[in-house]
């Protein structure tokens, strides 16, 4: 939770609260008998018997992630980075202004940058585990139940929504939504992994 949750856009220059209420499933082109655009809380998972492979209709089991305000979004490293520019969040979460200053003067995003906020964040993460390894005690309880209501989150490497409900210590469901080869939604183009930035298209 260090790391807090956003919507940066490019156009304004804005930060904003991402609440995971705006999130949006496109199953247009994946292989699943549900309807087109749902909330993942909608979804029942029922995937189609025989999915023959066509691209101008369904091809893949992604389903196509996006914002049911601001559209396509994106996340990783650099989104992360200029997320945590914003003044936005509570006051204990991380708050880091270099990398969006460096997008404003340098233009934009780029390659270099991409690395740059990749790096950055490492530094960042490398510090907070140090933090939190320190103050471990070992004689103390190591879990806690789960809490009952919903939450999101990011997996490692392939960007991922993740909801999780339940009641006291059981599960009782947990979706997961990746999008690992960018699967098109209604609007026909290529999705991105998962909402935090929206970019200024020029």
């Amino acid at each position: 939770m260090i790391m807090k949750s956003g919507v940066f856009d490019a156009r304004a220059g804005t930060h904003k609260l991402m609440d995971q209420i705006h999130t949006r499933e496109d199953m247009r082109h994946a292989w699943y008998d549900e309807p087109n655009v749902t909330h993942p809380f909608g979804r029942m998972t029922k995937p189609t018997q025989k999915n023959a492979l066509d691209f101008a209709g369904k091809y893949s089991w992604s389903t196509a992630v996006s914002h049911d305000v601001d559209g396509r979004l994106e996340a990783g490293p650099l989104a992360r980075q200029l997320v945590a520019g914003g003044t936005h969040g509570e006051a204990w979460q991380h708050h880091d202004p270099l990398v969006l200053d460096m997008y404003g003067k340098l233009g934009g995003a780029s390659v270099m940058l991409r690395h740059f906020a990749r790096m950055h964040e490492a530094v960042t993460l490398y510090r907070q585990a140090e933090r939190i390894l320190r103050e471990l005690k070992l004689n103390d309880p190591w879990s806690s139940r789960p809490r009952t209501t919903g939450e999101a989150g990011e997996r490692p490497r392939r960007c991922a929504v993740r909801y999780v409900t339940g009641s006291r210590s059981r599960v009782g469901r947990s979706r997961t939504i990746r999008s690992s080869r960018r699967p098109r939604g209604t609007s026909g183009r290529g999705q991105p992994m998962a909402p935090v930035v929206r970019w200024n298209r020029r």
